[in-house]
């Protein structure tokens, strides 16, 4: 956000405002949001909503008038909508000017819809040090743990601990409705990292690009294997299962990647092979008589590489060979070629 810093009281001083509408366009009682910077002409600020506002260049008004602007540094808002999940939410943010629509606000919002996420890192591999991380976005953040955690002075996203055990995290979100918060429980159980690994079986000359995928990963004496990820290298969507077969669109060289976790700890790995595709034997025939030439004309894939060609017309006499051949038949009927 960045405002003309003209000296008005609060209640003139300009200011953003960031609505949320339901399906129904009625606006959502909570959350919303309402950030301004004001001060006065003897001196001192006041600001609502964000703190931290700093001093930047000049900038001029509409009737010309030069005054220092005021900023505040890139902030992430989060907002709590889960009661409005799978319905249609629209997002509203007012620049509103002055009282007297001459000292200008303007802010700049890069939106997306997440879900509100923790996560507990660290703590594998023998360390004893784990990372304890609530969802971002919030104006505050108190943190409660277990006898001699030393976490309750913490008041950031982040805590770190050396000491296993159930901790909670009250977070309070940027809001001027009121003053909800919400509470995630974390848990840091030091781990042993899973050791990743997988089998997979690839056949020199295939007539598709399937390969069958399998996981041999251990857990290494930790806790259970509980997620799999599987990149194929070739954009399409991860695999998720500890078994898998993926189809790739071209032979060539693939570079598979297993990711796996037990929920605190991970581990990965890599395997690079090549395969290319097998030959799809085809032919043509155009049918003759008794006593003449019947041709035949071979219709493979892939039409280049090929290095022979043998023909058994099934009449038990010597093989033809080349991609295209000619054969007479001395007796009548149905004959099987190869």
């Amino acid at each position: 956000m960045v405002i003309l810093n003209f000296p008005h009281v609060a209640s003139d001083a300009a200011r953003v405002f960031i609505r949320f509408r339901d399906a129904s366009n009625n606006i959502i009682a909570c959350p919303n949001f309402e950030c301004y910077y004001a001060e006065t002409s003897t001196g001192g600020g006041q600001s609502y909503g964000l703190s931290g506002f700093q001093t930047g260049a000049n900038g001029v008004n509409i009737g010309n008038q030069s005054y220092p602007t005021t900023f505040v540094p890139w902030t992430p808002l989060g907002f709590d909508l889960t009661p409005y999940i799978g319905q249609n939410v629209t997002v509203e943010i007012e620049n509103r000017w002055c009282v007297y629509d001459y000292d200008w606000a303007y802010c700049y919002i890069d939106g997306s819809c997440t879900t509100l996420t923790t996560s507990v890192t660290g703590g594998c591999s023998g360390s004893t040090t784990g990372t304890l991380t609530a969802p971002g976005g919030m104006d505050n953040y108190a943190w409660a743990g277990p006898s001699g955690s030393n976490v309750s002075s913490i008041t950031t996203q982040t805590a770190t601990t050396t000491t296993p055990g159930i901790y909670t995290v009250t977070c309070t979100p940027y809001s001027s409705c009121g003053s909800a918060s919400y509470v995630y429980t974390l848990n840091f159980a030091p781990n042993a990292n899973p050791i990743a690994n997988f089998n997979y079986t690839v056949s020199s000359c295939s007539a598709g690009f399937s390969v069958p995928f399998a996981s041999t990963s251990s857990p290494n004496g930790g806790g259970p294997i509980t997620s799999y990820t599987w990149d194929w290298g070739d954009g399409t969507p991860f695999g998720t299962n500890a078994t898998e077969t993926h189809t790739f669109a071209t032979g060539g060289t693939k570079t598979v990647e297993l990711k796996i976790s037990n929920g605190s700890c991970t581990d990965s790995i890599t395997h690079t092979f090549s395969f290319t595709s097998g030959i799809a034997a085809s032919f043509t025939s155009a049918s003759g008589c008794i006593g003449t030439s019947t041709n035949f004309t071979a219709t493979s894939t892939p039409t280049t590489g090929i290095t022979g060609h043998i023909w058994n017309f099934g009449d038990n006499s010597p093989n033809g060979s080349g991609p295209n051949v000619s054969h007479t038949y001395t007796t009548s009927g149905t004959k099987i070629v190869e």
